[in-house]
């Protein structure tokens, strides 16, 4: 679409033998709003993105990405997933995250094991987590929220139901 530079409501298109960008009010195109470069990578923000989807906010003040549902909606927010199509991560209408889990039921709803500190975090960590277990660097406080020097730390009762249980120090 291709109009005059007097026309503020006009959608120009401009090749650059970078690719394609788009801006508004007949402007010749330096900076822009919308690019899309030869190797198919598309920016938001920026005529040079280095992603398939580059997003680069304009303002401080308000967010870079944000994704609005529609009244009634019943499929998931956001949903991301790995080449082979498994979901990895999930965001349901209620603002529920799921992580492996298409149907996150709470706020965070994990399917699979978690690891929690910075000496556990990464890939290739030499402390991976139980199957559908967790690993915490630091202390739990359940009940509290100062565990002190305790690596867990309950307020309130508590019960333990094996047919094996060791402890070392006062109970």
């Amino acid at each position: 679409i291709v109009s005059s530079s007097s026309d503020a409501k006009a959608l120009n298109f401009t090749s650059n033998g970078a690719g394609i960008t788009f801006d508004t009010n007949g402007r010749i195109v330096t900076t822009g709003t919308l690019g899309i470069i030869t190797s198919g990578n598309t920016g938001i923000g920026t005529l040079t993105p280095t992603a398939k989807l580059m997003v680069v906010g304009s303002s401080a003040g308000v967010p870079v990405l944000q994704l609005k549902g529609l009244s009634g909606q019943t499929a998931n927010m956001m949903e991301i997933l790995n080449a082979a199509g498994a979901l990895l991560f999930s965001v349901d209408n209620s603002g529920n995250v799921g992580v492996g889990s298409s149907a996150p039921t709470d706020k965070l709803d994990v399917f699979g094991a978690v690891k929690i500190g910075a000496d556990f975090s990464g890939i290739g960590s030499s402390n991976p987590a139980p199957a559908n277990g967790m690993l915490v660097q630091g202390s739990v406080g359940i009940g509290t929220t100062n565990p002190g020097a305790y690596k867990l730390y309950v307020n309130g009762d508590a019960f333990f139901n094996g047919s094996t249980s060791t402890f070392a120090g006062d109970l």
